[in-house]
């Protein structure tokens, strides 16, 4: 054999014998999609390294900060972290003993919740495992309005804080000019709620005309021909999760008024607690139709109402009037199918709601 092939077929063993250990190197892996929480892994040391996919950042509920209840939506969790924006990515999940206690918090668009004791948590690892599009988990604040992304194609996504939702001028309905203020415009789409989120844009072409209205509290005006365009993709589904409040909002709730008048319900019942005895309202058709639900019978308080209605036989699907009753701490609730809507089993909570029939 010739001298020199010797330390050739050394150095490719050596090549292929190195393990693979860091972040850049991980992301030369194909890993499997992330299971929707760690209780699978209570109880074991190390980590997994897993895949996010963009529908499973997207939504879940979250107890904690930097390190999680085990029971919390791993990807959701992931965003609240920083570790991937709402298009997705690699994590890995460092699996870790129970807390006495979990700080919740708001992050990155995300609401997580506080919890007491729990048996079993995870954290993140720093570091890029990979699979983002685009790379990086931190989402910028939107701009005021979206002329710089003029003549664009594709999607812009960025996240508005609740302040950024309460003023600015919007022309249009459902398809509004660039330099309409994009938060305003994101709570009159319904995309989300006045406590902000994440929204994502699809820059579109000029209109000879744009039609104003009057959606979820927010006023826009007409407007004629204009040289850029967007629109809101994306939607989501839950207020602690990212802020979108289903279409049958006012939120924060009203009361019954005075005369009689019965309004819509709130779209989740994190708003009851500002309420005293049970709550006449109405649920729309649009309402009845969207939000997470967890429970059964009792809700837990970031249940949407009226899909909750939905689930316990007190609306059908073109929806009706509701008697929602504030109800106390509930230890569990146990998720189920009736009617047509799909609950979620949810930890204990300070407050939950039922209906009255």
């Amino acid at each position: 054999m010739p001298r020199i092939a010797i330390p050739f077929l050394l150095s490719l063993f050596a090549l292929f014998s190195v393990p693979v250990a860091t972040p850049g190197e991980a992301m030369l892996q194909r890993v499997n999609d992330c299971p929707g929480n760690a209780v699978q892994y209570r109880g074991r040391n190390g980590a997994v390294t897993c895949h996010c996919s963009a529908r499973a950042s997207r939504s879940g509920t979250v107890w904690g900060t930097e390190i999680f209840t085990d029971d919390s939506r791993i990807c959701r969790a992931a965003v609240h972290d920083g570790r991937i924006s709402e298009r997705g990515g690699n994590v890995r999940v460092v699996f870790l003993g129970g807390r006495s206690s979990y700080q919740g918090s708001r992050r990155n668009g995300v609401r997580s919740q506080n919890y007491g004791r729990w048996q079993g948590s995870f954290r993140f690892a720093g570091g890029d495992y990979g699979g983002q599009p685009g790379g990086g988990g931190y989402i910028e604040n939107c701009p005021s309005n979206a002329t710089q992304w003029r003549g664009r194609r594709g999607r812009q996504q960025c996240q508005c804080d609740a302040g950024a939702t309460r003023s600015g001028r919007v022309w249009g309905t459902r398809i509004y000019t660039d330099d309409s203020h994009i938060c305003r415009a994101a709570v009159h789409d319904g995309v989300i709620g006045n406590r902000g989120g994440v929204v994502t844009l699809d820059m579109r072409r000029g209109q000879s005309s744009y039609e104003g209205s009057r959606r979820n509290g927010v006023r826009s005006s007409d407007y004629g021909r204009w040289q850029g365009s967007y629109i809101f993709v994306d939607r989501g589904e839950n207020p602690g999760d990212g802020g979108y409040v289903p279409p049958n909002v006012p939120y924060p709730p009203l009361p019954p008024q005075s005369d009689g008048r019965i309004e819509n319900c709130p779209g989740y019942g994190l708003g009851l607690r500002a309420v005293r005895g049970s709550l006449q309202c109405r649920c729309t058709r649009t309402g009845v139709s969207a939000g997470q639900v967890y429970g059964t019978n009792v809700y837990s308080e970031r249940s949407a109402i009226c899909h909750a209605a939905r689930h316990a036989g007190a609306v059908g699907s073109r929806g009706g009037i509701v008697t929602v009753i504030p109800d106390g701490r509930q230890s569990r609730f146990r998720g189920s199918s009736r009617n047509g809507v799909a609950t979620l089993d949810a930890p204990g909570a300070n407050y939950s709601f039922r209906f009255g029939r």
